[in-house]
């Protein structure tokens, strides 16, 4: 019996990856779950349909790409930033980084996740401490079009509520 009811969750969990948000969505969360999906399936589109395409003029475009495969990280939801609540729960996809890494942040369970209407999300690591809860954005790091790079402390991270006070001022 046990097992039939981990399957239907398993089942039931994927069904939700993929579906669509109203909008772009910016939530903090918690990771509840990292599964890795095979490219070419449902939810994990080839980067490269056609490595070779003959354009009209008769040009070539070669495709090349280091990303394959792509994750679904199932994120309880701890607080809505910005966009429509999504619910208790929300799954985000997304390519693997190059030569198949992850792309979540794998040191902190907690992070805020930007995850647009396709479903698919950017994740920037958080961490809880004595001042509220910070952001570990890393070189490139922008949620909803701001860079959190400038924002960054001496410590090198973002409060969360210079990142909320900053979404309030886009709206």
């Amino acid at each position: 019996m046990r097992s039939i009811s981990v399957a239907a969750v398993f089942l039931l969990s994927l069904l939700n990856a993929g579906a669509a948000l109203a909008q772009k969505t910016i939530l903090l969360g918690t990771i509840d779950k990292l599964e890795f999906v095979k490219e070419g399936t449902e939810y994990c589109p080839v980067t490269c349909p056609n490595l070779v395409e003959i354009k009209e003029d008769g040009t070539r475009r070669i495709c090349l790409s280091r990303h394959g495969d792509c994750q679904l990280v199932s994120l309880r939801v701890i607080e809505v930033l910005a966009g429509t609540s999504p619910g208790p729960t929300v799954v985000g996809k997304s390519k693997l980084g190059e030569f198949g890494r992850p792309t979540i942040p794998m040191e902190t369970r907690q992070v805020v996740a930007e995850i647009d209407e396709q479903g698919y999300a950017s994740y920037i690591g958080a961490t809880y401490s004595n001042d509220g809860v910070l952001l570990q954005p890393k070189s490139w790091a922008k949620v909803d079009g701001i860079d959190l790079v400038p924002m960054k402390n001496e410590h090198g991270v973002v409060p969360l509520e210079l990142l909320r006070q900053r979404l309030r001022e886009k709206r």
